[in-house]
C-alpha cells in the first residue's frame, strides 16, 4: 500500500483507498483489543500538550533535519505504534517548520480509538489502524521510520524502509518516570528493560548514534491525574498509593530516555 499525497492509500493493484471521514484508513477486518485504553491516550496528549516530551520531539526532529538527503525530494515519515499520534504530529510539526519540502507523516497503531484521535487532533498526517506483524504498508517507501516506548518488529521496518533509510528507536531508561514509581511500589522498583534491546537493534540496522536524554518536567495538580493515568506503572498500584500521588501539589518527573539511531544497511 502506497501513500498518496495524504488523501489516499493505492495498492499494487491501482485500488484506492480513501482516508474516512473521521480522517483514518482501518485496516482491522475485526475488532481488537487494545492494550491501552482510551482514557491513557487521552492523558498521554494532555501531558505531550504541556510539553513533557518536548525534548525528545526536538531531538529526533533536528536528527530528522541534518540526515535529510541532498535536494529537494518529498520526505515521507512513519510512526510504527503512533499511539495518539503526539509524538509523530509534534515532530513533523518541528521538520515543516525548518524545510520547504513536502513531508508525508504516517502513523499507525492497533487502538482503533487513539488512531482516530490522532486524525481528529492532525488532519494533515495519514492516519491508519493496522497490525505492525501484517503492515499493510508498501516496501521501500519511507525515508525515516520512528518507534517510540513502543513494541517493534524490525523485519518490516526494514522492509519499509528505503534503502539508507533511517531507523530511530526510543526505549525508557532506568530513571524515566522514577518518582512516580517510588511513590506508587517504592523507592526499589525499576522498569522492565531487557538488556538485549541494543544489540537486537544493532542485528537488523547500522548503528549511527545513540543518546541519552534526561530531563526533568514539573507536573502540577492539574496535571497529577494524567500522569498516573498515562502509564501502565499505575495498573498494579494500590488505592491508598494513587490517592497520595493525586494530593500532591506537584513533583518534579525525571525523564530518561534512550535514542537509537541507525541505517539500512544492504
Amino acid at each position: 500500500m502506497h501513500v498518496f499525497e495524504r488523501k489516499s492509500l493505492v495498492c499494487a493493484e491501482r485500488h484506492s483507498f480513501d482516508l474516512s471521514r473521521y480522517g483514518y484508513v482501518n485496516f482491522v477486518s475485526r475488532p481488537v483489543k487494545a492494550k491501552y485504553d482510551k482514557e491513557l491516550f487521552a492523558s498521554r496528549k494532555m501531558l505531550s500538550d504541556h510539553g513533557f516530551f518536548k525534548p525528545l520531539d526536538t531531538f529526533i526532529s533536528e536528527w530528522i533535519l541534518r540526515a535529510l538527503p541532498p535536494g529537494r525530494s518529498p520526505v515521507q515519515m512513519f510512526d510504527a505504534g503512533c499511539g495518539e499520534g503526539s509524538r509523530l504530529s509534534s515532530i513533523t510539526k518541528l521538520v515543516c517548520d525548518q524545510t520547504t519540502r513536502r513531508v508525508t507523516a504516517v502513523g499507525l497503531d492497533i487502538a482503533k480509538e487513539a488512531v482516530a484521535m490522532a486524525a481528529r487532533h492532525d488532519p494533515q498526517s495519514v492516519w491508519c489502524v493496522g497490525d505492525l506483524a501484517r503492515c499493510p504498508l508498501a516496501s521501500e517507501q519511507f525515508q525515516f521510520i520512528v518507534n517510540l516506548l513502543s513494541p517493534s518488529n524490525y523485519s518490516e521496518f526494514r522492509r519499509m524502509l528505503v534503502e539508507d533509510g533511517t531507523m530511530i528507536k526510543v526505549v525508557p531508561g532506568a530513571r524515566y518516570l522514577q518518582e512516580l514509581r517510588a511513590l506508587v511500589y517504592g523507592a526499589d522498583r525499576r522498569p522492565a528493560i531487557s538488556s538485549d534491546t541494543q544489540a537486537l537493534f544493532e542485528r537488523h540496522f547500522d548503528p549511527l548514534h545513540k543518546e541519552r536524554l534526561q530531563y526533568a518536567v514539573r507536573v502540577e495538580r492539574p496535571l497529577l491525574a494524567h500522569l498516573v493515568r498515562m502509564t501502565p506503572l499505575a495498573w498494579g498500584a494500590t488505592d491508598e498509593a494513587l490517592q497520595q500521588v493525586l494530593s500532591l501539589d506537584l513533583i518534579d518527573m525525571t525523564v530518561d530516555l534512550t535514542v537509537l539511531i541507525g541505517r539500512k544497511g544492504t
